[in-house]
């Protein structure tokens, strides 16, 4: 599939929206693209972004208030889309927290489940949006309520954060983690030699190399252990 052409094109905006032509435009290149599997306009949807208004289109493709893509919610704002992905995450967590709250876990079983399937559905969302403060407190609210199951006697999350050979159990920092993945992401699209983020470091002179690790003396030693 050759989608260059597409991906490079300015789109020609007007004050309704969209120009018609370049809906056209968009229609014969996914035509050609998909010769042996043509567009199913049916099952497509449109998203007006930001202030747009939903314009008719030659597609005959229905505008939608929200969209659903592999887990992940996107609506006409980031920040709604942030809200809607992540309270879709933590009622995901919740549920599996609370239909798994009954099997007779020890400690460190309880721990590794935490890892295995309550925390495993943050990272693919992590990729994508960043997870604001207040979401990471409630989903650490979540997790240490499945660990200690209501027990008046807890250990701090942070000792649970710290490495086995100082009495921890290597369990990761929601918040810190999911920042070093969208970091990460940003970091993996932006080497790209074709991308909008590698562009904007050229323009900006961001493309040179860095001492390893660089500010490494600005960095404060008191942050939570990171896996």
């Amino acid at each position: 599939m050759r989608s260059e052409g597409l991906c490079q094109r300015k789109i020609p905006i007007t004050p309704s929206g969209i120009e018609p032509a370049t809906f056209r435009f968009v229609a014969q290149h996914l035509n050609h693209c998909t010769t042996a599997v043509p567009l199913n306009t049916r099952k497509s949807k449109a998203l007006a972004i930001g202030k747009w208004a939903a314009p008719a289109t030659t597609l005959k493709i229905d505008f939608q208030d929200h969209i659903n893509v592999l887990g992940v919610t996107f609506k006409s704002t980031i920040t709604q889309s942030i809200k809607d992905s992540w309270a879709g995450v933590i009622c995901s967590v919740r549920a599996q927290a609370k239909t798994a709250y009954a099997r007779k876990l020890y400690l460190a079983q309880r721990l590794q489940y935490v890892q295995l399937c309550h925390l495993a559905k943050l990272w693919y969302v992590a990729q994508t949006f960043p997870l604001p403060n207040n979401y990471a407190r409630h989903l650490t609210t979540i997790c240490t309520w499945f660990i200690w199951k209501g027990a008046t006697f807890r250990v701090p999350i942070t000792t649970l954060q710290r490495p086995k050979k100082e009495g921890g159990w290597n369990m990761p920092s929601i918040e810190f983690k999911c920042k070093t993945i969208l970091c990460n992401r940003i970091q993996m699209i932006g080497s790209r030699d074709v991308s909008v983020p590698m562009e904007l470091m050229r323009k900006w002179d961001l493309t040179s190399k860095l001492r390893n690790p660089p500010n490494i003396y600005q960095v404060p030693s008191t942050l939570p252990y990171l896996r």
